[in-house]
């Protein structure tokens, strides 16, 4: 996705990256001591079962504005939402 970015304001597209700050993850206790706190956006959350579910910012979509026939080749292999 940020190669995609790159590609359409390089063109002059409008587009943009979309941070989910909160993105969640599960992972077992004995891996939380080694993930530096820094990772974290919110407080890891004890779910049981000796796991974490932990929230980090990631990147889950990337949009591009302007005609198909010139933002095709960047977007091609991507499907469309609504």
């Amino acid at each position: 996705m940020p190669y995609i970015f790159k590609q359409a304001n390089d063109r002059d597209f409008i587009s943009e990256l979309v941070c989910d700050p909160t993105y969640p993850y599960i992972i077992d206790n004995e891996i939380l001591p080694l993930i530096d706190s820094k990772v974290h956006t919110l407080p890891p959350e004890d779910i049981g079962s000796e796991k974490y579910m932990c929230f980090r910012k990631e990147f889950t979509a990337v949009y591009v504005f302007g005609l198909k026939s010139l933002v095709g080749s960047l977007v091609s292999n991507f499907p469309l939402h609504p």
